[in-house]
């Protein structure tokens, strides 16, 4: 219900509560969005990427094999969505051979979320995801290579993106302008500007007294 009531919040109504707690590294711009006016709202389940690192990389697929995974690293990540997840992927901003979806897997994450998702890094077939309905893409750009030369590290564990700190958990509020990571403890109070004040716990001081 309240991811339902976000979809109608501002990004800057819901900015200013945050502020105002001193959550100021939650917001990121600068994206390449797949849509002019793109609308994504759901619960942050992340995964972050590094470069490959061969003796690193085959402890990793052992863990998959052990784990039953199925297919690449990255098809191992959308396989743990759930209806109202948006996955916030960490691929360190790369886009030649940094692509985490195509059309295939953008069907894939949109039927299993029920939403669009959110890459730092590329993404490739940008006329087929675009036939994704409802489907917003939020990344550093678009690549006709295949994701190569990278190794998962982790799944819902904290990540950066951009200047934004990302929790599991994090409420998403993506809009035009950009993408907003509300804390969860907050949401309630980030989703429409009236219920600032109203009966929440006060933020703390900014310079640090108790009084």
């Amino acid at each position: 219900d309240l991811l339902e009531r976000m979809k109608k919040t501002n990004i800057e109504d819901a900015w200013s509560v945050l502020r105002r707690y001193g959550f100021v590294n939650q917001f990121e711009s600068g994206w390449v969005k797949s849509h002019e006016h793109p609308r994504l709202v759901g619960r942050a389940l992340t995964a972050a990427f590094m470069p490959l690192r061969p003796d690193v990389n085959e402890v990793i697929n052992a863990e998959g094999k052990r784990n039953r995974e199925i297919g690449a690293q990255n098809s191992w990540v959308i396989g743990k969505l759930r209806k109202g997840d948006v996955l916030v992927v960490d691929l360190f901003g790369k886009v030649l051979e940094g692509t985490f979806a195509g059309n295939n897997l953008s069907t894939m994450i949109k039927d299993k979320s029920g939403n669009g998702y959110i890459v730092n890094g590329g993404c490739r077939d940008l006329e087929s995801v675009l036939l994704v309905p409802e489907c917003p893409v939020y990344n550093r750009g678009w690549d006709p290579s295949f994701l190569d030369n990278v190794m998962l590290m982790g799944v819902n564990l904290p990540i950066r993106t951009g200047r934004a700190v990302v929790m599991p958990g994090d409420v998403v509020l993506g809009g035009s302008e950009g993408v907003l990571f509300i804390p969860a403890h907050l949401a309630e109070e980030a989703d429409h500007p009236a219920r600032r004040g109203m009966g929440g716990p006060s933020p703390p001081p900014r310079d640090g007294s108790c009084c």
